[in-house]
């Protein structure tokens, strides 16, 4: 397609945004803070790793955030896997970004064990819209990493 040069810009372009974006984050919530990734899907609740969609390319890869480690121990072969919701507090950062697919509140969210989590009482629950959040394409990519920054900056 002979687009070479504007793929490199691009390319160029985000690793300095990103990593501006991530040092950006990490003044603000703590550079040791760790962020999970879960998204309720046909009534079960999953979390992601790096490279699964749902923001974990932004979120993990270019701002450089860490997860729980239980929560990548358990990505770590298929980049996504189950979560129990009795399991969620083993696998809850001190951040949760929470998809959810057009429902007010996932039905996770409505339990004890969720409102009792301390990243729940902080109010460090960055809600995103799943549909906009499942892919990794150049434009879904940079309306994440605006959209996630805002939401962590707040």
């Amino acid at each position: 397609m002979n687009k070479e040069d504007e793929a490199k810009k691009w390319t160029e372009d985000w690793k300095k945004e990103t990593a501006k974006d991530g040092k950006e984050i990490k003044d603000k919530i703590g550079k040791d803070s760790t962020v999970s990734l879960l998204d309720e899907f046909d009534k079960k609740l999953y979390t992601y790793g790096p490279n699964w969609g749902r923001g974990g390319e932004v979120i993990y890869q270019a701002f450089g955030l860490k997860m729980p480690a239980k929560q990548e121990e358990l990505v770590k072969k298929e980049g996504w896997a189950e979560v129990k919701q009795e399991k969620i507090p083993e696998y809850a950062g001190d951040y949760i970004v929470s998809t959810r697919d057009g429902k007010a509140e996932p039905s996770y969210t409505q339990t004890n064990l969720w409102k009792n989590l301390p990243a729940v009482k902080d109010n460090h629950v960055l809600k995103v819209d799943a549909k906009t959040y499942w892919f990794n394409d150049p434009y879904t990519l940079d309306y994440m990493r605006k959209d996630l920054k805002e939401k962590f900056m707040k």
